[in-house]
Order: C-alpha cells, then sequence, then structure tokens
C-alpha cells in the first residue's frame, strides 16, 4: 500500500544521501591527496616522496603487499623503498606500483616525475555506491602534454590510534590512476607538444595499419632519422625485411606493457596481429625532444617522438592478448 511506497522512498533516498555523502569524501581526499603531490618540490628527492605518498594512500591490499616484498628481500635489497627515482632511472616501488596497476606510465609522468602545479581540472565524478568512486582530472605535463587521469578510489576500514586507543575509521584508498590523452583524436597525428607518448605511438601505427608510411615518418625523431635514412629507406625497411613488414595493414595492435623511464623516454611492448593473422611482438622507444631539430632548421622541442623500433620475434608469439 502507501506505505509501503512511502518507505521503499525513504529508503531510497537515504541510499541517495549516503551515496553524496560518501562522494563528497572520496572527492575530499583525492583533492588531499593532489594538493600534497603539488606542494612537493621537483627534484629527485621530492619524486621520492611523491612515490611514497601514492603508495600511503593506496590500499591496504597493496601496502600489504609492499611489506612483504620488503621482508621477503635481503638485507641489502631491504632499503629499497628508499631508492632515488633518478632522471633515468626507475626504484622498486616505482617499479611495485607499475606492476601493481596502481599507476600507469602517463599517471607516473603526472603524479610522480612532474614537478607539481598541474592545474588539474575535474571533468567528472562518479559514485559506485557507497565503497567506489571514480574521477576523471585533466591535467598538463611538465612538458606540456595534456592529459586525463581516470581515478579510482575504494573505502575501506583502517585501524587508528586516537587518544591512546584503536578505533576504526572509514578511510578512502586509491586503487589506479590510469591515463590517456586529453586532445581530440583528429588532432593526434600531427606532431604536437600536447601529445603524450602514447598518442604518438597509437597515430604511428593507425598510418601503418593504412599503408600510410609517410604518415609513420612524421613520428620518427631527428635522431632516428640520422640513424634510419630518408622516407625511401624506411619504406624498404618496411616492405623489404621480412620481420617489419607485418607492420603494413596489420589487422591489430595492443601495447602490453608500458615503462617510463625517467621524464623524458618511455618504452612500449606492443603485441601486433598481422594480416595473415600472425602474431609479432615490437618494442618501440619514444623520447621526449630538447634541443632537436629538423635538417631544414625547424624545431621539435618539447614533443614526443620515436626513437627507436626493434623486433623481438620473426615467428611472432603464442601467448598475445591480441584483441582482433
Amino acid at each position: 500500500g502507501r506505505g509501503g511506497v512511502r518507505r521503499r522512498g525513504l529508503r531510497a533516498a537515504d541510499r541517495d544521501a549516503a551515496d553524496h555523502d560518501a562522494a563528497e569524501d572520496a572527492s575530499g581526499a583525492l583533492d588531499a591527496l593532489l594538493r600534497t603531490l603539488d606542494a612537493l618540490p621537483p627534484s629527485e628527492a621530492g619524486r621520492m616522496e611523491r612515490l611514497c605518498a601514492m603508495l600511503g594512500a593506496a590500499t591496504d591490499e597493496v601496502n600489504e603487499r609492499w611489506e612483504s616484498a620488503v621482508r621477503a628481500s635481503d638485507a641489502e635489497e631491504g632499503a629499497f623503498a628508499a631508492q632515488a627515482v633518478g632522471l633515468g632511472g626507475r626504484s622498486r616501488l616505482l617499479d611495485f606500483l607499475d606492476v601493481e596497476g596502481v599507476l600507469d606510465a602517463m599517471a607516473q609522468r603526472l603524479l610522480v616525475f612532474g614537478g607539481g602545479g598541474r592545474d588539474w581540472r575535474r571533468t567528472s565524478s562518479l559514485s559506485l555506491g557507497e565503497s567506489a568512486f571514480m574521477a576523471r582530472v585533466e591535467g598538463t605535463g611538465e612538458s606540456g602534454e595534456r592529459c586525463v587521469l581516470t581515478v579510482r578510489m575504494e573505502r575501506e576500514q583502517r585501524l587508528e590510534q586516537a587518544h591512546g586507543a584503536a578505533r576504526v575509521r572509514d578511510s578512502w584508498a586509491l586503487r589506479s590512476v590510469t591515463g590517456e590523452p586529453a586532445a581530440a583524436r583528429g588532432e593526434l597525428d600531427a606532431v604536437c607538444v600536447h601529445n603524450p607518448p602514447e598518442a604518438v605511438l597509437e597515430a604511428a601505427l593507425g598510418a601503418l595499419k593504412k599503408y600510410d608510411i609517410e604518415g609513420a615518418f612524421r613520428h620518427a625523431s631527428p635522431a632516428n632519422r640520422l640513424l634510419m635514412g630518408p622516407l625511401d629507406r624506411f619504406a624498404e625497411m618496411l616492405t623489404q625485411r621480412p620481420e617489419y613488414t607485418p607492420l603494413l595493414g596489420h589487422v591489430s595492435s595492443e601495447p602490453l606493457r608500458k615503462v617510463q623511464i625517467g621524464t623524458e623516454r618511455v618504452v612500449v611492448i606492443v603485441g601486433v596481429r598481422a594480416a595473415g593473422r600472425t602474431r609479432h611482438l615490437y618494442s618501440w622507444s619514444l623520447r621526449l625532444q630538447n634541443n632537436e631539430c629538423w635538417t631544414d632548421g625547424s624545431k621539435c622541442e618539447g614533443c614526443w617522438m620515436i626513437e627507436s623500433l626493434t623486433t623481438h620475434s620473426r615467428a611472432g608469439f603464442a601467448n598475445g592478448n591480441i584483441n582482433g
């Protein structure tokens, strides 16, 4: 009757209010984390502090696995939590957060290697009940690349000490941060400081899929062109060398592993399914250009470009997870 309908309506209203309160708490936790990261200096020590802040914000499950990894190490490796994150290196903690799926390469550049002051702009947020929250945040990297980070958070209960006594408190923890280019798809084909390396690689692979050799060559760095030669030499490599011919007109491609190495280099392992249905594995190295310029004198400073391409398999690979 009417009473039952009213009670159901009140319960639905209570759930909506609880979800709203949860979203407010999660949003506040995310804002606090971003402020903490932005306040840290753009130094090697600051990068390590940002890494430790990301670990502290992660779920208890992730922290427990990290502590287990530390305990399992020997006395010398037991100090790897404090290893520095240099411009050309990676710490064990960074590798751990990468493998655990907490931070992908784009998130590492903006949140760990970046120097703060990212001018974050919340584009959307979504409460997934009282225990899960997702937000999309747009920011600009230190090099000028524009990215959108998808942040996923979970609410969990944590035991805390307060006034000499232990108490259980609800807390929002970081589950994962993944990134994607902020630019529209039509803008990603150009060589531009706003395009992240993932977008550059996607544009090059898209060109090769369409047999557009010149379009792919557009994203080769000056150093790469110096080593490889002009466009006709690149075309010869793709059409005459059997380890590279599968790239032309391939059916599908998928990044299988991305490794951020310092602030200026990314290595991406890509699985490719060729038109003949064979599978192949390639390693692409992309680097942020500094003072490099083209042979005509025009500059590509601040742009991510392809530095090298190598093959890992001529016959393909058996267990690649390629969708096509």
